[in-house]
């Protein structure tokens, strides 16, 4: 198993782990600095997500701000999503280039994190599925976070909703 060293500041999973701890010790000004500031989406996925209609009457993107992220931090990384990225191994992530941890159950749902490497994207998938009704089939869907390496620095790029 190869030990990654924090202060390799190009060494996005040692990065990675910084964001761990940084999440365990809800860290705030520290999780922030992970945060691309604004964060721009062809979607505006990102308020989507948030549930929040920012639709203007020529559909542009609207920034996501270090603003909005004082207000609205704790509703982008859900309680499930914080509990899973404790679970990544990031060490197995750095050398295969993907890893998924186990599922767990919140009343009728189930989530995992997928986690892949697309290039110099860092992809982070909670995914989750639910039975619709008995014999009826799963209904998924994906929360997809893409982070990028920019200036040496881990960051939050982009936020897609997919299911």
């Amino acid at each position: 198993m190869i030990e990654l060293e924090l202060n390799d500041s190009l060494n996005w999973a040692a990065q990675f782990k910084e964001l761990q701890k940084a999440f365990l010790e809800n860290d705030k000004t520290k999780i922030k600095t992970f945060i691309k500031n604004p964060i721009i989406s062809e979607y505006n996925s990102i308020w989507h997500l948030l549930e929040i209609d920012v639709t203007k009457n020529d559909n542009t993107e609207v920034p996501f701000t270090n603003k909005d992220f004082e207000k609205y931090h704790h509703l982008i990384f859900s309680p499930i999503f914080l509990e899973l990225f404790q679970k990544i191994d990031f060490n197995e992530f750095y050398v295969k280039s993907n890893y998924e941890t186990k599922f767990i159950q919140k009343g009728k749902e189930r989530y995992k994190m997928i986690c892949s490497k697309v290039e110099d994207i860092y992809i982070l998938n909670l995914y989750s599925e639910a039975e619709y009704e008995e014999g009826m089939g799963n209904m998924e869907f994906s929360v997809i976070y893409e982070f990028k390496i920019i200036n040496e620095k881990l960051k939050l790029i982009d936020i897609q909703l997919a299911g």
